[in-house]
């Protein structure tokens, strides 16, 4: 028997997942805190918050695109358009997505559950909290074996009082410096996933330096660095030494701001943010270098503007514009397909 992944319909034999997509948002919302990407609400102009209430429109996506500053923008709650997005992306050839949702940004268990019924896409959700500014005020009073405990149950029980179960932790999120309770998440989750064997996928701070000092923590408490997913390389690194470097950690190398062509964006607070195009030299770079087994490509797709119905390239932009990209660019098939199957399959197997 092939080892299995957790679903959130139940464990899945991992020979039966094609195409994987590491690093996904279906059911979130990010309008409750601030990204650290705009100013605070409170900081606002009336106009600026009346323009955030506004419809998405052909005329005003770009600007939202740009500045972020939109709540509708922020907010994926729409079961209905979400299961569309998700059949597309199925007919294009897709799989199963993660879910990266932690605690305190709209985690959905049930709803995930039954977008996956609807769509036939394998969902694996994640577990765990994201940065300072959504933690729930659970996680500044509790302990960090209280944390761990609850992480683990999500994993063995089931989440938020269901029976629906996490399939990797994360995406644990942390700030640049990193604050005490995101580094007391970041000890529990370790320890959960010591305990459980489930990946670890870290969103580390906006720093160069942050990603190799997250592994480096996550390893003083004992995990292994094959059982890491670290997130947001392409948004963090801009030389190709800088991937070359981390990449002899041992984890799992996520480049996942595919489709994200711009560096106007409020997000992209380095202008040098790259196009797919540059995305892929890196991953040509670390396949000569020997890291093809650990390489996973994903999109992020966390905002509404990313989906197809609101002029968006939708969760299969990956199968129908960055694949045939690859090919293009002299990827071979087996190439591809272990960035896109096996891996993913590697990094979400459950011992």
């Amino acid at each position: 028997m092939s080892p299995q992944i957790m679903t959130v319909l139940g464990p899945v034999d991992s020979s039966l997942i094609g195409h994987t997509q590491p690093h996904e948002h279906l059911l979130c919302d990010l309008s409750s805190a601030s990204l650290g990407v705009q100013p605070p609400r409170e900081e606002l102009s009336a106009t600026a918050r009346s323009r955030m209430q506004t419809p998405i429109t052909l005329e005003n996506r770009y600007e939202i695109r740009k500045t972020i500053l939109h709540n509708e923008n922020l907010q994926l709650t729409d079961e209905i358009t979400i299961a569309d997005e998700l059949t597309d992306y199925r007919s294009a050839g897709g799989s199963a997505i993660v879910d990266a949702t932690p605690i305190g940004l709209g985690r959905d268990p049930e709803g995930l559950a039954r977008l996956s019924r609807r769509s036939g896409v394998h969902i694996v959700m994640g577990a765990g909290y994201y940065s300072k500014g959504f933690h729930t005020p659970f996680v500044a009073a509790a302990a960090e074996d209280e944390i761990t405990r609850r992480i683990v149950e999500d994993i063995v029980i089931g989440a938020d009082g269901t029976r629906v179960k996490s399939g990797v932790i994360g995406e644990i999120g942390l700030g640049w410096p990193t604050d005490p309770d995101e580094l007391k998440v970041l000890r529990a989750a370790s320890r959960a996933q010591m305990q459980t064997g489930t990946p670890l996928l870290i969103h580390p701070g906006g720093s160069a330096n942050a990603p190799a000092t997250a592994v480096t923590e996550s390893m003083t408490v004992g995990v292994r660095p094959d059982r890491i997913v670290m997130a947001h390389l392409d948004a963090r690194f801009f030389e190709e030494r800088s991937f070359l470097d981390f990449a002899e950690l041992g984890t799992y190398l996520e480049l996942d701001l595919f489709g994200r062509e711009s560096s106007h964006s409020s997000m992209a607070a380095d202008p040098r943010w790259p196009n797919d195009a540059r995305r892929l030299y890196y991953v040509r770079k670390l396949i000569e270098a020997g890291h093809i087994e650990r390489i996973l490509i994903s999109q992020d797709t966390a905002q509404k503007s990313d989906l197809r119905r609101f002029g968006g390239p939708g969760y299969g932009h990956i199968i129908k514009n960055v694949v045939p990209l690859m090919v293009r660019l002299g990827f071979s098939y087996e190439e591809i397909e272990c960035i896109t199957i096996e891996n993913p399959r590697r990094a979400l197997s459950i011992p």
